[in-house]
């Protein structure tokens, strides 16, 4: 299996193997949420976010094993980061975050780094609605909002 790795470097290994007669990848391991991220949290990290790769990891018979599945805590708790906060840094500005990172420049403690990361990748208009409308059903059936969640990433397998 493969953690971490994008969608198509996925699909390239299925192939060589189809093409080698070796056995295929057996499992993977992206980040996916209902909570979807602008971009990803991480250097080099990916996260699955298209219902066709959904959809072609189901007809190969990929496990697929998401980490995150609950967006830093934001379909945990429903009063973490404020909509206010959705004016979050963009991509722009992180990507100038890490050209200084990697000039050496001092970029503070770790976990304001860290938080400038997740809030720039979840806190959008878009997973703000999201977990809205999640709340709405969990709060109808009387379920804690994280069990919507991983509900949710549970119903897109097989």
């Amino acid at each position: 299996g493969f953690s971490n790795w994008r969608f198509e470097r996925v699909v390239a290994a299925a192939a060589f193997a189809d093409a080698h007669g070796l056995p295929p990848p057996a499992a993977v391991g992206p980040q996916f949420s209902l909570a979807r991220p602008a971009r990803p949290v991480w250097p080099g990290s990916t996260f699955l976010a298209s219902s066709q790769d959904i959809e072609w990891y189901n007809n190969r018979g990929l496990a697929v094993f998401c980490w995150e599945v609950l967006g830093k805590g934001m379909l945990a708790d429903p009063t973490q980061w404020a909509e206010a906060e959705a004016s979050a840094p963009r991509a722009a500005d992180v990507e100038a975050l890490e050209a200084a990172a990697a000039g050496g420049k001092d970029l503070g403690t770790g976990e304001a780094f860290r938080a400038f990361r997740v809030k720039g990748a979840y806190v959008t208009r878009e997973n703000f609605a999201r977990r809205r409308r999640a709340l709405a059903l969990a709060e109808g059936k009387g379920e804690p909002l994280a069990r919507v969640a991983v509900s949710y990433v549970l119903a897109q397998g097989p």
